[in-house]
């Protein structure tokens, strides 16, 4: 009599379980005062959230598959994607000045640096997409995947504000994918290549996020927040009419530009597009709302508000839902920069079946309608 195998994908990870250490692993090498060889690189397309199935060059990896490797084994076994060379083989040196966010298992490294042959007052901020200090040993993530998807989403957003003619202005202006080799930790007589993006350094700025984290929304009025919000928002939906979703609309992707934050409403963009969505590639899995303008954030929130801008809402306007949907109303109802629904939205506002409540912000929490 036959017996049916288990498959090994439904095993169930035990409590406890984690990947082997990694004894020849380096330490993040991404630290101020090192100089990097850097090469102009084309980037793969995208793939992964926003994107159908098939656009991935390989299936993601099951922690089955990675079970009882190291990180430098598998980095080692499973490179990340390769592309034909660039034309430009121009070789650059890139400084690391400053280290904005960089720490083993966090994903990409963010620092601020400098390169030769420019201004010598221009600064970037680098993107460094290095699967080797991605998050592995206790999450069982396929680390080279992660990597490949996070960098090839990002670049691919980036090129799209360029194509579109908005580079700098919605987002951070983008200096171009950049690739560069690493001493192979198990053969140090090969190397590794590790990829990259640049983008402009803005100086004085701050994230909604850092700013909620700080508690600084109670130093700012009600009215303050919503104005600044809705600036984001704003944001938000002309990306979406210049090519690309933004599939992780959160303060801390909301970055807010000026020395008088608290107290005048500053220039906003929006970073980090590792989860977004070009809908001029061909294996785009998201909607495009077509207009003729953007489509005013009224529409866009109205039946599905991203919920990670509770915190930085009034008090009256997260208590009560009726509140903020009279706030979206009276905001944006006699815009000439922004236009209606279109059709593909209507069925789902019509199903927001509620009272609209206009009311002055406030965070007075023994405030009552």
């Amino acid at each position: 009599m036959s017996r049916t195998l288990p498959n090994p994908k439904t095993r169930r990870r035990a409590a406890g379980w984690k990947l082997p250490s990694d004894p020849t692993k380096p330490e993040l090498p991404y630290r101020r005062g090192t100089s990097l060889s850097i090469r102009a690189h084309i980037p793969p397309p995208p793939f992964g959230f926003g994107y159908l199935k098939e656009a991935a060059l390989r299936r993601i990896a099951h922690w089955t598959d990675l079970d009882g490797m190291t990180q430098t084994e598998w980095c080692s076994q499973h490179p990340i994607i390769d592309t034909p060379p660039h034309p430009d083989k121009t070789i650059r040196y890139l400084h690391l000045l400053e280290e904005v966010a960089c720490r083993d298992g966090r994903g990409a490294q963010v620092l601020k640096c400098s390169m030769d042959g420019s201004d010598d007052n221009t600064k970037y901020i680098a993107k460094i997409y290095d699967p080797l200090y991605y998050a592995y040993v206790g999450s069982g993530d396929d680390a080279t995947w992660k990597a490949d998807q996070d960098y090839d989403s990002e670049a691919a957003a980036y090129e799209e504000f360029k194509r579109a003619g908005v580079d700098g202005s919605l987002a951070p202006k983008y200096y171009g994918s950049w690739t560069f080799d690493m001493v192979h930790p198990e053969t140090p007589k090969a190397t590794r290549s590790v990829r990259m993006i640049l983008m402009e350094w803005i100086p004085v700025s701050v994230t909604m996020g850092h700013l909620l984290d700080q508690g600084a929304r109670h130093r700012m009025s009600p009215q303050h927040r919503l104005d600044i919000l809705a600036k984001a928002m704003e944001v938000f939906s002309k990306m979406e009419f210049y090519g690309v979703r933004q599939l992780d609309f959160a303060p801390r992707n909301v970055l807010l530009i000026g020395s008088h934050i608290e107290t005048s409403v500053p220039r906003v963009m929006i970073f980090d597009f590792g989860i977004s969505a070009v809908f001029s590639q061909p294996t785009c899995n998201e909607v495009e709302f077509k207009s003729k303008l953007p489509i005013s954030p009224r529409y866009l929130f109205w039946a599905n508000f991203p919920g990670g801008f509770y915190e930085w809402l009034p008090h009256s306007h997260r208590l009560w839902r009726q509140i903020l949907l009279g706030w979206m109303k009276s905001h944006w109802e006699n815009t000439t920069e922004f236009g209606g629904p279109p059709a593909l939205l209507d069925s789902e506002i019509a199903k927001v079946r509620t009272r609209i409540w206009f009311a002055t912000p406030t965070d007075d929490e023994r405030w009552t309608p």
